[in-house]
């Protein structure tokens, strides 16, 4: 068996779907707004809407990111990431967005939106999923669902 691949799979796949999903669309967002408040001037103040407008934006951003990585990328369908998604990419990116801003957490933005992605991913998949909470187990490798779960 190959050692990189069993390394990857311990450390990366412990997590369930949804927090790998929250955990991506975080770190873009952490990324994009730490490093817009580095080079912003201090005395320059966001309201609350341009932060909400900045988080979906950006968070718009992170799924797109998300379609690529867990889509494309890793053989999933697209169907069936893509709502829960865009959910989880939205709210990480508001909350995200308006808690950096607070905080001033900028030079370690993406760690933050990591953890905090993928908090609110498990969360979010917990609340609109119940049970069902792995999605991993709903669908295969190939493109196809399993509606019966």
């Amino acid at each position: 068996m190959n050692t990189n691949a069993t390394l990857n799979n311990q450390l990366t796949w412990q997590f369930p779907f949804c927090s790998r999903v929250g955990g991506i669309a975080g770190a873009i967002v952490g990324l994009f707004f730490g490093l817009v408040q580095l080079h912003l001037d201090p005395a320059i103040v966001f309201t609350v809407g341009e932060l909400i407008g900045i988080g979906v934006l950006l968070g718009l951003v992170g799924w797109i990111c998300v379609l690529v990585i867990v889509g494309i990328w890793l053989h999933y369908s697209v169907r069936a990431v893509a709502l829960l998604g865009l959910i989880i990419s939205l709210v990480s990116g508001i909350v995200i967005v308006v808690t950096l801003n607070m905080i001033g957490f900028a030079p370690l933005g993406m760690l933050f939106g990591l953890f905090i992605g993928m908090l609110l991913g498990a969360l979010i998949c917990w609340i609109l999923c119940g049970k069902r909470h792995k999605l991993s187990s709903l669908t295969t490798q190939g493109g196809e669902s399993d509606a019966n779960g």
